[in-house]
């Protein structure tokens, strides 16, 4: 993470289509900008984004929170970032997540830091092993 920076800007990629649990970026994208944080949060549904700003006006925080609807299949936030945040990216539909990571990856600033939190080896969805990026 850039030192003595005292605004960072993240992105929060909120988790993929029938996923395997319940949305809970809202929480987690909020938590930046109460810290001073620019959170820019992508989701494929606008519902969910939409949620989002209304959590993000209600906390006071709507001129720190930025939503974009994005299929990270498809596209990806242009710009780079202090910090990504990708957690829980598992899904049984066709979701290119290891492309999807290295996107991140490479939206990341000197220094940034790629945050990918999941399950390990099994997909709780379906308890079947997951293939693990090289």
């Amino acid at each position: 993470m850039p030192l003595g920076r005292s605004r960072w800007h993240v992105l929060d990629i909120l988790r993929p289509p029938n996923s395997d649990g319940l949305r809970r970026g809202r929480r987690r994208c909020l938590a930046g900008p109460t810290h001073g944080w620019q959170v820019t949060a992508v989701d494929i549904s606008v519902t969910a984004l939409e949620r989002t700003s209304a959590h993000g006006s209600a906390a006071g925080v709507s001129d720190r929170l930025t939503t974009g609807q994005h299929d990270l299949a498809r596209t990806f936030p242009t710009g780079t970032f202090d910090l990504i945040s990708a957690q829980y990216l598992h899904t049984l539909l066709e979701f290119p997540r290891t492309r999807i990571l290295r996107r991140a990856a490479h939206a990341l600033t000197a220094g940034g830091l790629l945050l990918n939190v999941d399950h390990g080896s099994v997909r709780p969805c379906d308890g079947t092993p997951t293939a693990r990026p090289a």
